[in-house]
């Protein structure tokens, strides 16, 4: 599903017909958004997800979900006489997999959303096995993004102008976390949160086993300090908000614009699909990747201009 348009996907119940499975990598709208669709074409069969991505949807009685602990050893599981998989953490968002899938004697993997580098959630290599196919993530083709380097432009911009309060627009992604941390552990600021990003906050804590141990050691101090606040009233600090309520507010936007990456980004790519080397692979989630989009042609991204190194 299409996050910004909110179009479903082309599926008719001839299609639904044929499907022995659904693997769900994570929680955002865009992966899950179309499961009601799903459902009210009929569709019968497993859905497999992650335990921690069930618990946040909004609906389990309309469809079979199958879920797994993420914090458990991944095995292979049979789904079907001649459809098994395997699963890993992604790095992406909370309870976030990967899947390596055996079906009818070809070898795919699908990525889902990937973050190699997130300081928050457990990243697992894939199984070295040959792929058929291997659907990347490739949500940063053609930019270069460090995000320690970005953490650092935006506590560096706040301290020059302690005296502003800064905005900045939140989802239920791994960036507003990532941040409120960083900001948390390396400035005096006070950082306040609407009632969803808070949400998002304590739903991490309920899922900690999810997280790495230094995350959860950091986020309990976070959720414990009276330095975190509810964007109740205007004060000098940073403000994490939701689209509707960051529109809402008219205060310094500047650390809006300061890239962060919660993708693949070019040398990520190149590492992920030279360590897959799939016999065909498929670049999705970037408008400037088709099925046909080779290495070569994304690599190729990074020398139009088109791109922020940090």
């Amino acid at each position: 599903m299409n996050d910004e348009t909110q179009r479903l996907p082309n599926l008719e119940k001839r299609h639904v017909e044929k499907l022995q499975a659904v693997f769900i990598s994570h929680l955002h709208k865009d992966h899950v958004g179309a499961l009601s669709f799903l459902a009210e074409l009929g569709y019968q069969g497993p859905v497999l997800l992650s335990e921690t991505t069930k618990d946040w949807l909004p609906f389990t009685d309309t469809l079979q979900f199958v879920s797994f602990q993420t914090t458990q050893q991944a095995v292979w599981q049979q789904v079907t006489p001649n459809l098994k998989f395997i699963w890993g953490n992604s790095g992406h968002v909370l309870g976030s997999v990967w899947y390596s899938v055996l079906f009818q004697e070809k070898q795919v993997f699908f990525s889902g959303d990937v973050s190699l580098t997130s300081p928050l959630y457990p990243v697992d290599a894939p199984p070295r096995l040959v792929y058929d196919v291997a659907f990347i993530d490739s949500g940063n083709a053609g930019q270069l993004i460090n995000n320690l380097g970005s953490k650092e432009e935006i506590r560096q911009l706040i301290a020059e102008e302690s005296t502003l309060s800064f905005k900045i627009e939140s989802k239920f992604t791994s960036k507003c976390v990532e941040i409120l941390l960083y900001l948390f552990q390396t400035t005096k600021t006070n950082l306040f949160v609407d009632e969803a990003i808070e949400q998002w906050l304590h739903f991490h804590w309920k899922h900690r086993d999810n997280l790495l141990k230094q995350t959860q050691m950091d986020l309990q101090n976070l959720l414990a300090s009276d330095r975190l606040q509810r964007a109740t009233k205007r004060e000098n600090g940073v403000y994490f908000l939701t689209k509707e309520q960051f529109l809402a507010t008219k205060m310094e936007d500047s650390l809006n614009r300061i890239p962060f990456k919660n993708h693949l980004d070019t040398s990520d790519i190149y590492y992920v699909s030279t360590y897959l080397g799939a016999t065909k692979t498929i670049y999705f989630h970037n408008e400037a990747c088709t099925a046909d989009t080779t290495l070569a042609e994304i690599i190729a991204l990074n020398q139009t201009g088109n791109w922020k190194d940090v």
